[in-house]
């Protein structure tokens, strides 16, 4: 009651105090920080097979499918990605957030060294990277 009594009384004095505030409140608000886009990094690997004078069809049927099959059975793997091109293959893979990633690499090796005896015997040994 008497806040009430003191802003009937006093309306300029209120309103000098809602001018201030408004003030402070305008010069506060740019100074908040605001981060719209928060850095996410996704976890990614990438697997880097050469095999020279190949074209990218035999690439594609000798060396990326057999690499992709192996690699979805890894646990976490949110997309697999591949690119055959003449003499090299890129099979891309991210996953969820939050995985271990030296983990998921050696995972990966393990596939890697069990789908090399379908690879052909000229092409290079799978590089894995994280």
């Amino acid at each position: 009651m008497k806040l009430a009594n003191f802003s009937v009384h006093r309306p300029v004095t209120i309103f000098m105090i809602m001018i201030a505030l408004v003030i402070v409140g305008a010069i506060a608000v740019p100074l908040l920080p605001v981060d719209l886009y928060p850095n996410l990094e996704i976890p990614s690997a990438n697997v880097s097979v050469s095999w020279s004078g190949a074209s990218p069809g035999q690439i594609e049927q000798q060396i990326t499918k057999p690499i992709e099959n192996a690699m979805a059975t890894v646990a976490g793997v949110t997309s697999i990605t591949s690119n055959s091109r003449t003499g090299s293959a890129n099979v891309t893979l991210q996953f969820n957030y939050g995985t271990d990633i030296d983990q998921v690499t050696l995972t990966m090796r393990d596939k890697l060294d069990r789908v090399r005896r379908q690879l052909p015997t000229d092409a290079d040994a799978p590089v894995v990277s994280g």
